[in-house]
């Protein structure tokens, strides 16, 4: 389980805009120059605290990180933005 406070955290201070919807929140990815990217993952408004397992799994294949270590630590801000950006040039 992942804190879905500390993922929308993490996920803001490394590039990501937040985009409030009806039923979820949507983060995509913006480049260097602020125009949006095709990486983007979403979690829901409701359903807890928490993000479930299977959803980490979904979601850190959405973000392209190589592995869901790799995500976690990206959401323990043990990752910076810049090693995340080049993980995604690597990939």
């Amino acid at each position: 389980m992942m804190s879905k406070r500390k993922f929308s955290s993490a996920a803001v201070k490394k590039g990501f805009s937040e985009n409030r919807r009806k039923d979820h929140i949507v983060f995509i990815l913006s480049d260097e120059d602020g125009d949006n990217t095709r990486i983007h993952t979403k979690i829901s408004h409701g359903g807890g605290d928490d993000i479930s397992d299977s959803l980490v799994s979904k979601m850190y294949k959405e973000l392209c990180f190589p592995t869901k270590e790799d995500f976690r630590r990206f959401v323990e801000c043990k990752l910076s933005e810049n090693d995340y950006r080049e993980l995604l040039k690597n990939s």
